[in-house]
């Protein structure tokens, strides 16, 4: 990873590059299998951790670069706040997220 280089070569900024795209892929497989084996009748710890999931990539996802873009996408009123109450609207709530980030990359 190139973060704390000044002046990176062309090697390794296509192996940030690569560790990255690398990297949203197995998230964004994660999060849509979360929301796949989600509860049709989540508890409210259910809802909680989910909601706390979240929240915790804003904080803690591992591409600088990435976390400062999800942070944005995540506080957008478009989206809104993550829909907890069901399978179905947490899958589309994710796939929302997606879908905007996907626009702006």
């Amino acid at each position: 990873v190139v973060e704390n280089k000044e002046n990176p070569t062309a090697e390794e900024v296509d192996k940030g590059a690569a560790w990255r795209a690398t990297l949203g892929r197995q998230t964004w497989f994660f999060l849509h299998t979360v929301a796949a084996k989600y509860p049709e009748k989540p508890s409210e710890v259910d809802k909680r951790m989910v909601r706390n999931l979240v929240a915790s990539l804003g904080q803690l996802y591992p591409c600088k670069l990435c976390r400062e873009h999800l942070k944005l996408k995540l506080m957008d009123p478009a989206l809104g706040p993550v829909r907890v109450e069901n399978r179905q609207e947490l899958a589309t709530w994710f796939c929302e997220l997606h879908n905007m980030v996907n626009v702006s990359i």
